[in-house]
């Protein structure tokens, strides 16, 4: 993106890259961006700022101000602000600094493996009934709901599965079989804003009632007794929304079993660190599902006469984005490659 223009266009205010070539009338901004690339092997697909917003004025004016951090807030920069005042020009220099990341933006069609994933998401969290609907857009219309939007995270969200192998040898010690025992599943997310409802479903023994005294209304949550166990089991659904390259969800069942450390200090917010065991949710025993909006072209499968019908570009492009590697140099052979990738063979 273009800070500068960004920057200039939220508030109003003459921007430059690190300074003015002429003299400027104040109020005015200067910004230094220092970057860094980051990426696979081969590729940058991402950029790390480093960013410095110096604003300059002859008095502290707050709606500036206030404009300049509302663009910061538009694109979640989280900045640190430091203001003094210059003597000898007769200024206020007010700096904002903030590190953030950026995609490169590269058009490309949702679905593809070339898609980098990049930030945190939403989380909702509703009580588990037995059942979920079969079709995945009725589980979004279901559980994407503001009232069980679990609160805002920090520190994203992460999913770990670990599988428990057996393994059989012979006597000379060569492996016969392999044998999957047990699986496991957690997920783990911190909660930054949350309430006693929160905590009620990151708690099986939690008890929830309302009590009010005048114009005060209470909610009061016990938690507690082993023989309150209510045995509930909750949906979790983790949103990452990106609008170019298409959202991705996770969703699992499960319980919290990591309890909840509360604390109050003078420094820091309260960030309550939840890890769900996850539960089979189906007759196959599904204990994780990941689901990503693709592109029509990358979820079905093709025919031989299906692309004989396309070019030999879009042949290779369509194998790129199911991660099909393509060999051959005419197009026949390159059909007969995609197909034997996909598991069918030319007639």
């Amino acid at each position: 993106m273009d800070i500068r223009e960004y920057i200039e266009k939220e508030t109003g205010i003459p921007t430059a890259e690190v300074a003015f070539t002429k003299p400027q009338k104040l109020p005015f901004i200067a910004i230094i961006d220092n970057t860094e690339e980051e990426g696979d092997d081969f590729h940058a697909q991402i950029l790390e700022h480093s960013l410095t917003v110096e604003l300059y004025a002859e008095r502290i004016d707050i709606t500036i101000e206030r404009r300049l951090e509302e663009a910061f807030r538009k694109k979640s920069w989280k900045v640190t602000k430091n203001r003094t005042w210059l003597s000898e020009e007769k200024m206020f220099e007010t700096i904002y600094t903030t590190n953030f990341v950026e995609k490169r933006q590269k058009k490309m069609k949702r679905g593809t493996k070339e898609k980098v994933t990049l930030g945190s998401g939403k989380l909702y969290i509703k009580e588990y009934t037995g059942t979920l609907p079969e079709e995945w857009a009725d589980i979004l219309s279901d559980i994407m709901q503001e009232k069980y939007h679990a609160g805002w995270i920090k520190g994203g969200a992460s999913i770990e599965y670990k599988p428990s192998m057996a393994t059989e040898k012979d006597d000379l010690g060569h492996i016969i079989k392999e044998v999957l025992t047990e699986e496991e599943a957690t997920f783990k997310s911190g909660l930054f804003t949350w309430n006693g409802e929160t905590l009620a479903k990151l708690t099986s023994t939690a008890q929830i009632t309302y009590e009010t005294k005048g114009s005060t209304t209470y909610r009061r949550l016990k938690v507690g007794g082993a023989g309150n166990d209510d045995g509930k089991q909750y949906e979790l659904l983790f949103v990452h929304e990106d609008p170019v390259e298409g959202n991705c969800y996770l969703l699992i069942v499960g319980r919290n079993s990591a309890g909840f450390t509360i604390t109050f200090a003078t420094d820091s917010a309260t960030v309550i660190d939840a890890e769900f065991t996850c539960k089979p949710h189906d007759e196959r025993g599904t204990l994780i599902q990941f689901v990503e909006e693709t592109e029509e072209e990358y979820q079905k499968t093709y025919t031989e006469e299906e692309l004989n019908a396309l070019t030999v570009a879009q042949i290779e492009t369509i194998a790129a984005a199911k991660g099909y590697t393509l060999t051959g140099n005419t197009k026949p052979e390159k059909i007969a490659s995609f197909l034997a990738a996909q598991g069918q063979g030319v007639e």
